[in-house]
């Protein structure tokens, strides 16, 4: 067990293309307890299948914003509210 305090930096540009390669590598779990800020590209590899908005292979507990596109491939559920507005 290492225990480290203050802001820690690793100065490693190693680019990431699976679970096991990158700057960082964890090959436990890993509990972060505030905000976690990504520069690039978030991948989900996990494939756990949604059967309600407490299951799958990504949960969000609270909203999601979305700047651009979302494409969905598979059953589409929507429970609740639904408003639709358009842009010109």
């Amino acid at each position: 067990t290492a225990t480290i305090g203050g802001q820690t930096k690793i100065n490693d540009n190693t680019s990431s293309s699976t679970a096991a390669t990158g700057a960082l590598t964890v090959s436990g779990g890993a509990g972060i307890g505030e905000n976690l800020n990504v520069g690039a590209s978030l991948k989900v590899n996990g494939n756990t299948s949604s059967t309600n908005a407490t299951t799958g292979a990504l949960v969000v507990t609270g909203g999601v914003g979305i700047g651009e596109n979302l494409n969905v491939t598979g059953t589409s559920t929507l429970t609740g509210k639904v408003a639709i507005a358009t842009t010109s």
